[in-house]
């Protein structure tokens, strides 16, 4: 008896977590009313199977430092800078409890695969709809399109390497294919590097395969499909250069929409006054944030200008030590995730301040603790 209920509530979480992926589409798509109370709906069910089911969580030394200094240099910014808030700090918590239940390993995988499918599906219905490179988000650029994306795709790829199952590229493909859609140069960046550190994984990696001869078989595909490339570069890559798809990238590169200057404005009041480097520049002072609406489109930055150097530095170090685990586990996969998540937080604002970016980079930073997270779990 016990067993089923175990079972019900594994497919309970799995059917909550099918619907948090593709509702965060839905709702940034249509703005009805419906898809609102929604996603609303949604994130606090996640958030609570999230807190019953690790709620002995706060045993884990590195979470609780961080919540401690989250909240120490919040509170220093709201009295000396002004920057952050009371509902931003409340906020932060709500994303460690989604966090946490994206984490649980009761989720199926495969209904991740599910909403991965379903949302690139929603996407690229939309874009075929409305026309390549459209506005199809309601508050935010096409920018967001590869952030809300690669949620759902991060936490499939890292499950497929931690439990040793195959790899498909499938998922992968159709994201690289949305944001070719969306036209957003971050987010084409990021999923190519992405899907091309896959290939090299599967090329490369002998234990990927059960079969010598598949394994073979890819390959010599993919060498074929290289040899194929170099041979019609020269046709191919003079029409891809100029196509409407990747024009921005010729046009204006990453730096030609005001990035360079917002960061050159940035870090020049930081270095030049104490408070400012320790605790976060004032908003008031940058002058461009009046037309960018302080956004600072770079999510380094954004920890900085809400909570200091001081947790800047802590996420930086989580970061580096989760990329020497991988490389001492030979974990690839977590490894690209990783580079491919922080080479789009790089160019956008995804954290802090975010119910779908915040989540995914606490589960980078903590989802490699796995088995001190599942020590905490409550079995229900």
């Amino acid at each position: 008896m016990k067993y089923k209920i175990r079972i019900q509530i594994g497919s309970l979480k799995s059917l909550v977590a099918f619907f948090y992926f593709t509702i965060a589409i839905l709702h940034n798509v249509n703005s009805n009313v419906i898809c609102g109370y929604l996603w609303d709906a949604v994130i606090f069910t996640s958030f609570l199977f999230g807190i019953v089911h690790y709620r002995n969580i706060l045993r884990d030394r590195s979470i609780v430092l961080f919540l401690i200094l989250y909240v120490l240099t919040s509170f220093f910014n709201l009295i000396f800078i002004g920057n952050h808030s009371w509902k931003e700090i409340a906020y932060t918590f709500l994303y460690m409890g989604i966090f946490l239940f994206l984490s649980d390993e009761e989720i199926s995988i495969q209904s991740i695969k599910a909403a991965i499918i379903a949302s690139n599906g929603i996407i690229i219905a939309t874009f075929l709809r409305k026309g390549i490179g459209t506005a199809i988000l309601k508050d935010v650029s096409n920018n967001y399109v590869s952030v809300l994306l690669f949620m759902p795709m991060i936490i499939y790829y890292i499950r497929l390497e931690r439990e040793k199952k195959p790899i498909s590229l499938f998922p992968a493909g159709m994201v690289l294919l949305s944001c070719l859609l969306a036209v957003g140069r971050g987010g084409i960046l990021s999923a190519a590097v992405f899907l091309a550190g896959l290939i090299g994984d599967l090329f490369f990696n002998s234990r990927a395969w059960k079969s010598v001869k598949k394994r073979n078989n890819f390959r010599i595909l993919v060498l074929m499909a290289i040899l194929l490339l170099l041979l019609i570069s020269f046709e191919l890559i003079p029409r891809i250069w100029n196509s409407s798809v990747l024009q921005r990238f010729t046009k204006h590169g990453f730096y030609g929409t005001g990035r360079g200057g917002i960061w050159a404005e940035y870090i020049s009041n930081m270095v030049n006054r104490v408070d400012y480097f320790f605790f976060g520049v004032d908003f008031d002072v940058l002058f461009q944030m009046i037309r960018y609406k302080n956004n600072l489109h770079n999510s380094f930055l954004n920890i900085h200008v809400y909570n200091g150097i001081f947790m800047l530095g802590y996420i930086a170090l989580l970061s580096i030590g989760n990329i020497y685990r991988s490389l001492q586990k030979k974990e690839w996969i977590f490894l690209f995730c990783t580079l491919m998540f922080f080479l789009r937080a790089f160019t956008d604002k995804i954290f802090w301040g975010g119910v779908v970016g915040t989540p995914i980079l606490f589960y980078l930073l903590w989802y490699g603790r796995r088995r001190n997270l599942q020590k905490q779990a409550v079995v229900l």
